[in-house]
This record gives structure tokens, sequence and C-alpha cells, in this order.
């Protein structure tokens, strides 16, 4: 069976796909038939029809057909290819059939019983589907990737929200402000932005966000129908990370999101090379606070005691805000955080060749010499005596 509230909808789009196109006066009928493979509802109106040419690109990103460009009812083209969408989830099909100056037939089909739908789509609380076919990346489960998407166009909002739920977990807002309120509550990974929004547009909200403390971790992608230098420039002033223009492809919209998160995830990974001791390569909000923090754990390196608090204390920051910049920013927690700092500068003793492992522990803040192997070794997959037999003889 469908869910009614889905079902619902999908019908109630091409309802007033008809109505639109259809002059007062005119004719809409909704059929529902069974027959033994499949049940059947058809939306059926004696509007200005559809040419075959236009048939053919109807469920197009962003596509209308000529007739309706001419006419005096306005739309985004999204409509038709949302239902497409939803439709397929549940393993349906949709067709259409039309002539100009003589009406359409929308039809929408769903074989009987449920197990056709069998792992078809899974529905969260709000009874959207959610995809259950999530690829890692690097390492990350995709579910526990928060996608804001701020976008006044509600249609395309709806269809940027249902093309992305599939791999991630989505928010939305229908403005700037709105999505200004809603990153410094809910923190996003990564927000993807008209430009053009009322209240407040995508730059300035780009602006918000890279020059608070608090959120300039958070990358994003602004949307823009303009490929004006003027306008790319303005974006990348105000900090984003990456644009894209409008009509775009979704699966090249999620192509970007996937590269900030693997740059994000690089970013990280450069925190474990040996010996490295400088973890930030530009003047960012985020590079001086890494700087800062990678300063102060150096200069109590050899306190045994020095912690989080103190950490946190030092950078005049509360813990909560302290374990967000860090998950974000490096995807350590601060704990860790301080202990790669340790053992980078344990790797930097042993270069020199002038103390034992034990003598090396203890001046990067460890009493136990077998528990600096292990946390050592955790990191980076070797015990101290072994990286220093490989690696520095």
């Amino acid at each position: 069976m469908v869910r009614q509230g889905k079902d619902g909808q999908d019908t109630g789009n091409l309802i007033a796909n008809s109505i639109k196109y259809t002059e007062s006066g005119g004719r809409i009928e909704v059929l529902l038939v069974s027959d033994p493979d499949a049940w059947k509802i058809s939306i059926r109106d004696n509007g200005i029809g559809i040419s075959d040419k236009d048939q053919k690109k109807l469920f197009s990103r962003f596509y209308r057909g000529d007739n309706a460009i001419n006419s005096k009812e306005l739309g985004s083209g999204l409509g038709l290819i949302i239902v497409k969408q939803y439709v397929s989830m549940l393993k349906g099909k949709i067709s259409v059939s039309s002539t100009v100056g003589k009406g359409t037939c929308f039809t929408v089909g769903f074989a009987h019983g449920n197990a056709s739908f069998a792992g078809a789509v899974n529905l969260d609380k709000d009874d959207i589907p959610v995809s259950s076919d999530m690829d890692a990346i690097d390492g990350q489960d995709p579910k526990n990737i928060v996608v804001l998407l701020a976008e006044d166009n509600a249609e395309l909002r709806k269809y940027m929200q249902l093309s992305l739920m599939h791999h991630y977990k989505i928010l939305v807002a229908s403005d700037g402000a709105e999505a200004w309120d809603m990153i410094q509550r809910m923190s996003p990974d990564i927000v993807v932005s008209d430009a053009m929004m009322p209240r407040m547009t995508g730059f300035e909200l780009c602006r918000n966000i890279k020059s608070s403390f608090e959120t300039s971790h958070i990358p994003i992608i602004l949307v823009t129908v303009s490929d004006d230098r003027e306008s790319l420039s303005e974006g990348l002033a105000a900090g984003a990370d990456d644009y894209i223009r409008k009509p775009f492809d979704m699966g090249y919209l999620r192509l970007k999101i996937d590269n900030i998160i693997h740059n994000r995830a690089l970013m990280r990974h450069k925190f474990l090379g040996i010996g490295h001791q400088d973890p930030v390569d530009n003047d960012s909000m985020d590079s001086r606070f890494l700087a800062k923090a990678v300063g102060i754990i150096g200069n109590n390196i050899s306190q045994k005691d020095f912690s989080i608090s103190d950490l946190s204390r030092e950078l005049g920051l509360s813990r909560t805000l302290l374990y967000n910049k860090f998950n974000a920013i490096t995807g350590y927690t601060p704990n860790d955080f301080i202990k790669l700092v340790r053992m980078n500068r344990a790797i930097e003793y042993f270069k020199e060749k002038k103390w034992s492992i034990k003598e090396v522990s203890a001046m990067v803040g460890f009493d136990e010499p077998a528990y600096f192997s292990t946390c050592f070794k955790k990191i980076y997959g070797k015990t101290p005596r072994q990286f220093i037999d490989e690696l520095l003889k």
C-alpha cells in the first residue's frame, strides 16, 4: 500500500497542474482503475495540451513546454520531476498522453500488494522517503552529515530536499534569516544557499557564517542564476567555499558537496602527518584558532595533568563550543587532539636521537611508558620502538 500522505501529494500536484493549464469552464477528471496487475489513477483535462516534442522533455529538470511558457501561468518546471521521483521511489510508473489544444492525461500506476514496495523506500517522521542505500564518504556515514538548504522558491527547495535526502540529513530554510537562525542553533555540516533571497541574501548569510567564530568552520555553497564575474567575485569574497549556477544537475551539486566533505577529511588526515608541527597553511579564522590551540598545548606538553578544561580556559571557550570546533575542523575530540599534538612532539624528540622512549614519554606528558606506547600505536599503527627501527634508522 502507498502511504496516503505522499500519494495524495503527488495526485494534488498533478491536479494543480491541470487546473493551471485548463481554461476557466474547462473539465478535469480524476479516474481510479484497478486491473489484475496494478491500480492506476489518471488525471485528465481538456486544457492547452503538450506537444510531442515537449512530452519527451517533460520530466527534465527546469523544463517547461513552449505553450506553457507562453501562457500567463508562472512555474519553475520542477513540479512534474518531483512527482516522478516520488513515484519512482515507490517503484511505480507515470506516463502522459496529450494533444495540443485538446488536453492531457497523466497516469500513475502501482502494482498490487506490499511485496513490490519491499526495500523500495523508508519514510521519516514527516513521511518523506529516505533511501537506505548510503555510501560512506571518507569513512563518514552520510546519514550523519547535516546539509542545510536555504532557498526561497518552495518548489525548488522541495526538489532539492527530495534529491539530496537519500544521501544526507537535510534541513531546509525558506530565506537567509531563517537559515542563519537555524545555523546558530543546529550547526549543520554544510550550507547550500541561494544567492538572492528575501530578508537576508545568500551573500549576507555567507558573510555572517564566515565572520562568526562559532560558525566560521561551516562550508557554504552559493547557488546563483548570474554568470557575471562580479556576482561570483562577491560570493567568493564573502567566503563561499564553492558556487553553482542555475539551472544545475543535482548530481553535480552532490559532487560539490562530497568534494567539500572529502577535502575536509584530507585536512583532518594531515594532522596525522609524521612530525607535522604546523597544522595550518592559510590565514583563516579556523587556522588561527588551530595555531593558537597547538601553541597552548605545546607550551604545556610536559604537563601530564593538562586537560580539556585547561585548554578550554586558555582559549576562552566553553567545553561545548570547544568540542564542536575541534570536531568540525579536525575530526578529533579536544582530548584526542591534545594526544595527537603530544605524539607529534614525541616524534620530533625521537628524530633528535637523544632520549629513550621512557624519557620521551615523560617529556610529552605521559607518566606511564606503556600507556604512551598504546596511544602512539593507536594513532600511527606502530609502537614507538617499531617506528624508531623502521623509519628513523
